[in-house]
């Protein structure tokens, strides 16, 4: 006999297959002889088993019986049942391999092998990993003989782990019987190109998920492929995978490449020649997601999505700027993600910090890099914004402007509500920011999409998307939304840039540069504390400023103007006593100082015009609080004397009695004087045309009390109480429209209230809304047209209506 498959230990002995049919021949055979083999089980016990030959199988006239071997056959004599005292012919049973198995989805070194064949044998085994032998331990260790549908005809075996590492192939086993034939497929070569840039073009390549081609011999669809795999640690490792199909031919296989595949060789399990076939493994970028911005603006954490990263090993260019990862612990981070297609994939993730500085260099095509190749760019497209202002004036009207709070349209291409849109702004601080934004709404086709500027907006930022080497510019126009005094003069609205603003008031610019010592202070909304909402300026930086409108130019344009309704004066003490208007428009106000001065104002800048000083003939060298102002419109008789129009009336409480003085407004001489009746401590007065008479509002008296005194006496002709607190800061006038007394306090709010001559309300006034809203009323006087200008202990001179 000669073994059908594979080589006997010795040639010149007989040997055969499990299976196979040897011919035994001799003497004195018996048509009814039985024959005797040599038999070993899967504990790897020796015994034996008695064949009956099939029928025909024993020729008596050729002294010959045909019989097939056992399953349980081993190498050891075969005898008939008759030679009892006979150990028989020795007959070499040479083992074969059928098939190999390691296990989808398992590592090859390290991985449980299982090997399919026949003559297998428990103890007396050994497996041949091309030029590398294991042999079995014995029957309790090591090598592990089974069965499974036949006997002996499966073997498990743990590929062990050597350098350099053990082939896969080709695959023998071996017993004291012979060595069995290798097994038999075998791959020559790999068909696939991936998408994006092998690094060797003359080497097959692919992306992680692909389905490749590879071509051989013997394929089948049990056949175990084994790719080199990769984590997000760095740690290597390998992976077995069968066929999604096999020709008919078995020349061709489709194979699913792994996601964690990394660029290596590609192996069969078993394969007759051992051969490694190599493999580039080019990684995909699908999207990109920022997760932060460092609080300077010079970097930004960003997470690519995709396949094929490599912990320790890629290189990540973004336009312009290339953030190499040349170690486990470096500047990326690879690690894995579930993904809702995929399932789990081991390198779906790479955080990378990228840096800022440099412009827009690092807003272009986005690209991965390893050892496999470059993968396909990554872009997106931020091509244009489309947009007004709907207030104000941008800075150059070519390019897209808005207010903050205002939607605007990206135009461009793969824009998502996900996409990250980069837009700078500047603090309170004057320190630039960059703040990540996602629009409301996109197109399906990607084409466009909103996006709301956010409230703190500011300047003339380009927002900057990555993947897209454009920056379109936004102009951030400013707006106000309204204004109040505090001692400063506080603006309200949004758009405000620290250390770069233009505040055009009445008469008056202020600019604020980086250097201005916070004299200039842009700050938080008063109404939802977001930055950039309001602008505080103060004395140093805007002494006075004129009736009218106020606008801010930034670098994002010019607000539309805004209706100020105040006049600030520069005055010693920053208080208002009262005030006065004269025929030509100019203001006279009182200060607050020792001496004191009347003070002409130019109401389109709120720059002083004349001055005149306080002499001991005004009764003291200051009035403060307790004074009134008035110009005449027409010619009047104080005490005696023939006061001319457009002459000054000075009232004054602080003398003990109160002193009233006509002054010419050139000059500053007195051109008389009355003396009144008592110490009232006045804090207004007025002369009425109408009735002749001088109205005072009392500070040193019971109650709330308006005095009528005889312009020529001065005596206390009645006193009348009124319905309004009257305190050291006061003012009363007569309205050119009714006729009618109208007075305020800043003890009475934000009130001024219409009486009558005996003290009747005829209305009263809120002027909170018109800015008066600090109880800050010290003096009031009309202007021809019927509105009143109130006098202001802030300083200020407010110009508002009375509906």
């Amino acid at each position: 006999a000669s073994a059908g498959s594979g080589s006997a230990a010795n040639s010149a002995l007989p040997s055969a297959n499990t299976g196979q049919t040897i011919v035994l021949s001799g003497g004195g055979i018996l048509a009814t002889d039985r024959v005797i083999f040599t038999t070993i089980d899967t504990g790897g016990n020796l015994g034996s088993v008695t064949i009956t030959p099939a029928a025909g199988a024993i020729n008596v006239a050729n002294q010959t019986v045909s019989v097939v071997v056992p399953d349980n056959a081993t190498t050891g004599g075969v005898r008939l049942e008759r030679d009892a005292n006979s150990s028989g012919v020795l007959l070499q049973v040479v083992p074969t391999l059928t098939g190999v198995n390691i296990g989808v989805g398992s590592a090859y070194v390290g991985g449980s092998l299982q090997l399919s064949g026949s003559g297998f044998t428990e103890g007396q085994i050994a497996v041949l990993f091309g030029a590398v032998r294991v042999d079995d331990i014995s029957p309790n260790y090591g090598i592990d003989v089974f069965s499974s549908a036949g006997t002996n005809n499966r073997l498990n075996i743990v590929v062990p782990a050597t350098t350099p590492p053990v082939a896969v192939g080709p695959y023998r086993v071996s017993t004291l019987g012979g060595t069995s034939a290798a097994f038999g497929l075998g791959l020559t070569d790999i068909t696939a190109t991936a998408a994006g840039t092998p690094a060797n073009s003359g080497v097959a390549s692919a992306v992680p998920g692909q389905t490749i081609t590879l071509n051989g011999l013997l394929f089948d669809i049990g056949m175990d492929v084994v790719f080199d795999t990769i984590d997000g640690n760095g740690t290597r490792t390998e992976r077995v995978v069968r066929p999604t199909s096999v020709n008919a031919g078995g020349t061709q296989a489709q194979v699913l490449v792994p996601l964690d595949a990394v660029t290596s060789t590609v192996r069969l399990v078993g394969d007759v020649n051992g051969r490694t076939v190599a493999l580039q493994i080019v990684p995909v970028v699908t999207s990109l997601n920022v997760e932060s911005v460092a609080a300077d603006g010079s970097t930004a954490q960003v997470l690519l999505t995709g396949l094929g990263f490599v912990e320790g090993g890629g290189e990540y260019r973004f336009g312009g700027v290339v953030v190499s990862d040349p170690g486990t612990n470096s500047n990326a981070d690879v690690f894995a993600r579930n993904d809702s297609v995929l399932g789990y994939v081991a390198n779906g993730y790479a955080r990378v910090t990228v840096p800022l500085t440099g412009g827009n260099t690092a807003f272009g095509a986005i690209t991965v890099k390893t050892d496999g190749g470059t993968s396909v760019a990554y872009t997106a497209s931020l091509a244009g914004i489309t947009a007004t202002a709907a207030s104000g004036t941008p800075f150059n009207a070519a390019l897209a402007s808005a207010n903050a709070l205002q939607t605007v349209t990206l135009t461009g291409a793969g824009l998502k509500t996900t996409s990250d849109v980069l837009m700078e702004w500047t603090d309170i601080n004057g320190v630039k920011r960059v703040v990540v934004l996602n629009p409301a709404t996109a197109a399906a086709d990607g084409s466009s999409a909103t996006l709301l500027v956010p409230e703190y907006a500011n300047g003339a930022p380009p927002l900057r998307l990555f993947g897209s080497a454009t920056a379109p510019v936004l102009q951030v126009v400013p707006k106000l939304t309204g204004f109040d005094v505090q001692d400063r003069v506080v603006l309200f609205g949004s758009g405000f840039i620290e250390g770069n603003g233009s505040y055009q008031f009445a008469g008056v610019r202020v600019d604020d540069t980086p250097t201005d010592p916070n004299n200039v202070d842009v700050y938080y909304s008063t109404a939802n504390s977001f930055q950039n909402g309001s602008v505080y300026i103060n004395r140093t930086a805007l002494a006075h400023h004129g009736l009218g409108t106020v606008t801010v130019a930034t670098a994002g344009g010019t607000s539309a103007a805004l209706d100020l309704n105040a006049l600030r004066v520069d005055v010693a003490g920053t208080s208002l006593g009262d005030l006065a208007v004269d025929a030509a428009g100019n203001i006279w106000v009182s200060d607050y100082a020792n001496p004191g001065k009347l003070l002409k104002i130019n109401p389109a800048d709120g720059g002083v015009l004349a001055t005149i000083d306080y002499t001991a003939a005004f009764g003291t060298p200051y009035s403060y609080n307790y004074a009134g102002l008035q110009v005449l419109g027409a010619a009047m008789t104080l005490g005696s004397t023939n006061v001319p129009a457009g002459s000054l009336l000075l009232f004054n409480g602080y003398p003990s009695p109160d002193l009233v003085v006509a002054l010419n407004p050139i000059t500053g001489q007195v051109l008389a004087s009355l003396t009144l009746a008592g110490n009232y401590d006045l804090t207004a007065g007025v002369f009425d045309a109408a009735s002749g008479k001088i109205f005072v509002l009392e500070n040193n008296g019971p109650g709330n009390r308006m005095l009528q005194i005889n312009v020529a006496t001065g005596a206390l002709e009645v006193a009348i109480t009124v319905p309004i607190s009257i305190s050291t800061w006061s003012g009363i006038a007569v309205s050119p429209i009714s006729g009618n007394l109208w007075i305020g306090s800043s003890s009475g709010g934000t009130v001024v209230v219409e009486i009558t001559r005996t003290g009747a309300e005829v209305r009263r006034v809120d002027l909170a809304l018109q800015g008066v809203n600090q109880n800050e009323i010290s003096g009031l006087s009309f202007l021809p047209d019927g509105r009143l200008l109130v006098a202001s202990t802030q300083g200020e001179v407010y110009r508002v209506s009375l509906p």
